[in-house]
């Protein structure tokens, strides 16, 4: 199912990184926000990825208001990932905001193997 999730959002003109551990997601994340000072975030437990907000903070980058238009990453969850599609189930709530993923120009989402599920309907089946 991961290679199939990969293809599905590639075709999609998403960028997939694929890390070998946390230590790696952290830096590649860090690499991507670059001289950014704020990002727009969920609260740290809806994100699988422990350390993520110790090293924002060790890099002195903070979370912005979520209605902050001139953020340029925000960074998330995600309830799922659909391998069908490529696409993401982000189910918004307390602490996960829909803006995170909307209104900055790059969406980072954070997922886990385990996350990717075949398609929607497998999905909610599981949600039963």
């Amino acid at each position: 199912m991961l290679a199939r999730f990969v293809s599905e959002a590639e075709a999609l003109s998403a960028v997939v990184h694929q890390p070998s551990d946390e230590a790696q997601a952290i830096q590649k994340i860090l690499e991507i926000l670059g001289t950014d000072e704020t990002v727009l975030a969920w609260e740290w437990s809806s994100i699988p990825l422990s350390g993520l907000a110790e090293a924002l903070e060790a890099a002195r980058i903070s979370v912005a208001s979520p209605r902050d238009p001139g953020v340029r990453v925000g960074i998330s969850g995600a309830s799922a990932a659909l391998a069908a599609t490529g696409s993401l189930v982000l189910c918004s709530g307390k602490g996960q905001y829909r803006a995170t993923s909307l209104l900055p120009p790059v969406h980072i989402a954070v997922i886990t193997r385990q996350q990717i599920v075949p398609n929607l309907e497998g999905w909610i089946q599981g949600q039963r």
